[in-house]
């Protein structure tokens, strides 16, 4: 009798195509204090250290992902998020 997992696997192994796998984009985390008192940017994915993250998000040239998660971190409570 074969292991339900072991069908799936080799039927997933089957139907993959050969291509590579794509690389995943870039990714800024934006921290914020537990106070909220301030917020930040750490490279990659990040804990934040003594903060929380608020949010992680794709850093590429020609995005505007970080400066907008930014700004939505600084924003008081409240506001409405930006657009």
């Amino acid at each position: 009798m074969v292991e339900p997992a072991a069908a799936f696997l080799a039927i997933a192994l089957a139907l993959a195509d050969d291509e590579p796998a794509r690389k995943l984009p870039a990714v800024t985390t934006i921290c914020r204090a537990k106070d909220a008192s301030r917020c930040w940017t750490e490279p990659g994915e990040s804990r934040c250290g003594d903060g929380d993250v608020f949010r992680i998000v794709i850093d590429e040239p020609g995005r505007s992902d970080v400066a907008q998660a930014l700004a939505d971190c600084r924003r008081p409570a409240g506001a409405p998020p930006s657009q």
